[in-house]
């Protein structure tokens, strides 16, 4: 008794937690989802397993990604996949930093100031929103994007930079988009949407609930797979490399996307002339015959109806969607009008937009009226104001002047493989910020995948070429 006690006042923080994990328990058992108890000491033996290698947790959650439709454990949706492998992470963080006494150095960051003001702001407007009911859900999204920016920034390693990140990321999102690609073609329902625009067509998703989702997560994905083809150490991998991009190219124009496939050949594009110095002048032909038989393939698999369904991008008239997202901004900057302080709280632009004569107008019998804003800026503009979209622009350049700076470190240091990841990492990015503009999601994965890895390049550039 005596060696238990004075245990616990050796550590008396470490004890807290194995206590709250028991209180944890035995609260749960009264509930109804009383199933989940079991989960609570899972995760900690989870976490001793796991000790040695804690990272391969987070390439977990990193896999898990693209897979949206299938990271839930319950009907509800309360439990997710993701989640419980945040907790064990959180969990191993805390007690690291309870036997040091302090926070691992790896988490000081100059994107500390940028999150937080913003999440202040976020919490200032939550508080005097009218819609309570949306605006304080997304404090709680927030804060669990936060925890895992700050993993990210923790278990994300020299190596696992320019490894396991990439590898992972591309593997992942590649098999999402090959099942997308195959529920479009053979009308599997699991990977594949039906839908009604000028007619009955489908939109492939892969392992995503939506989409338009889809579309971005490979957008994300397409300078890493160049870069994976750039430093490929055989022409077997570079050949496995350039079918992973047709086959993304192909999911991406299956989504029915019309923005996502736009930007498709425009990162394409940009892709071609950044690394076609890099090109071996000995296969420099045969590579030129792999992009045309790229495009060969991409627009030889589109049907007719969708290249009739990419030609009314500019007739809003012939294109009620097209037409309504013309009020999303209308209605966007008439609410920012009458709250320009401090916003109606995030996440409340549906409850808005529903509440308009606009919305009735563009209904059809039994579909919900509440809509998002198919703008990450428009939903920050209405949700927290022109003071926390300042913040939340902020951030997004403080990310990217950390890829440059990081890219010209490297450099510096002649760690040219990493300067390469740098400058693509922060081309996803930019891609991803700008795909923002014609998308709703104020915390993506990859958004603050790339959040973290901005801090990680950044910082590991300031340290000294061994």
């Amino acid at each position: 008794m005596r060696a238990l006690i004075s245990s616990v006042i050796a550590r008396p923080l470490e004890s807290l937690l194995y206590i709250t994990v028991l209180l944890t328990v035995a609260i749960i058992m009264t509930t109804p989802y009383y199933y989940v108890a079991l989960i609570v000491p899972l995760l900690v033996l989870f976490i001793m397993m796991s000790n040695r290698k804690p990272a391969y947790v987070y390439y977990m959650i990193v896999f898990l990604i693209p897979f949206g439709a299938y990271r839930t454990l319950s009907e509800a949706g309360h439990i997710k996949i993701h989640y419980l492998l945040a907790v064990i992470l959180i969990l191993y963080l805390l007690f690291k930093s309870f036997n040091m006494r302090h926070l691992p150095s790896e988490l000081k960051s100059n994107l500390w100031p940028f999150m937080i003001s913003l999440y202040v702001v976020t919490i200032l407007t939550a508080m005097y929103s009218p819609y309570p009911e949306d605006a304080y859900p997304m404090l709680a999204q927030f804060a669990a994007a936060i925890a895992f920016i700050t993993i990210g920034m923790y278990f994300i390693d020299k190596e696992a930079l320019v490894k396991q990140i990439p590898a992972i990321v591309v593997y992942s999102v590649t098999l999402s988009s090959f099942l997308g690609v195959i529920g479009y073609l053979f009308n599997i329902a699991l990977f594949a949407q039906k839908t009604e625009v000028e007619g009955e067509f489908k939109r492939g998703m892969g392992g995503s609930m939506d989409p338009n989702n889809t579309a971005l997560i490979i957008l994300f994905v397409l300078p890493l797979v160049a870069e994976m083809v750039t430093w490929a150490k055989n022409q077997t991998y570079k050949l496995l490399y350039m079918a992973f991009y047709v086959i993304n190219m192909l999911a991406i124009y299956y989504t029915w996307s019309r923005s996502g496939a736009i930007f498709g050949i425009l990162i394409t594009a940009v892709i071609f002339l950044r690394h076609v110095k890099k090109i071996n002048v000995n296969l420099i032909f045969l590579q030129i015959f792999f992009v045309l038989l790229i495009g060969a393939v991409v627009i030889g698999a589109l049907p007719e109806k969708y290249m009739k369904h990419f030609g009314n991008i500019t007739e809003s008239k012939q294109d009620a969607s097209i037409e309504r997202r013309g009020t999303y901004v209308t209605v966007a900057l008439d609410s920012f009008m009458k709250h320009p302080l401090i916003g109606t709280g995030l996440g409340t632009f549906r409850d808005i937009y529903a509440e308009t004569d606009i919305a009735r107008k563009f209904s059809r019998s039994g579909e919900d009226l509440r809509r998002f804003a198919h703008n990450t800026y428009l939903e920050y503009l209405v949700g927290v104001s022109s003071i926390g979209l300042l913040c939340f622009i902020a951030l997004e350049l403080r990310v990217v002047l950390n890829f440059y700076t990081a890219r010209k470190n490297f450099l510096k240091n002649g760690e040219e493989l990493y300067a390469s990841y740098s400058a693509a990492y922060m081309f996803s990015f930019i891609a991803v910020i700008l795909y923002l503009f014609m998308f709703s999601e104020a915390f993506h994965k990859v958004f603050l995948l790339s959040v973290s890895i901005a801090h990680v390049a950044h910082r590991l550039s300031l340290e000294k070429k061994q």
